[in-house]
């Protein structure tokens, strides 16, 4: 059995590997997005949605729905039902940490 030194080791490389999946699906997808049709899709029949675009940006996955509910003084749960609509759009991942959504984008707008 592998000492916990070399365990942490092997997942230290497996994260290194992964971060260099990460990166290369990023530029990858990047190339390929339409940005108006994703402003469209962002904005949808919303009157501000000039400010759904912003929240959509905030989306880096260091922000968490609360934070970003804040950032823009709208109520935690229509952000949530944007960010829902977003994923199922395909544009934005949910990563989870600490029982917290951290949403991230797929491109920046």
């Amino acid at each position: 059995m592998a000492s916990e030194k070399q365990q942490l080791e092997l997942l230290r490389g497996i994260k290194y590997q992964l971060e260099i999946m990460v990166a290369l699906m990023d530029a990858n997808i990047k190339k390929t997005i339409d940005k108006e049709k994703v402003k469209e899709i962002i904005k949808g029949r919303r009157r501000d949605g000039e400010k759904f675009i912003k929240i959509y940006n905030c989306c880096d996955g260091k922000n968490n729905l609360t934070k970003i509910s804040v950032k823009f003084n709208i109520n935690k749960g229509n952000i949530s039902r944007a960010i829902d609509d977003w994923e199922q759009e395909g544009l934005l991942i949910k990563l989870e940490k600490d029982g917290n959504v951290y949403p991230k984008a797929l491109t920046n707008l």
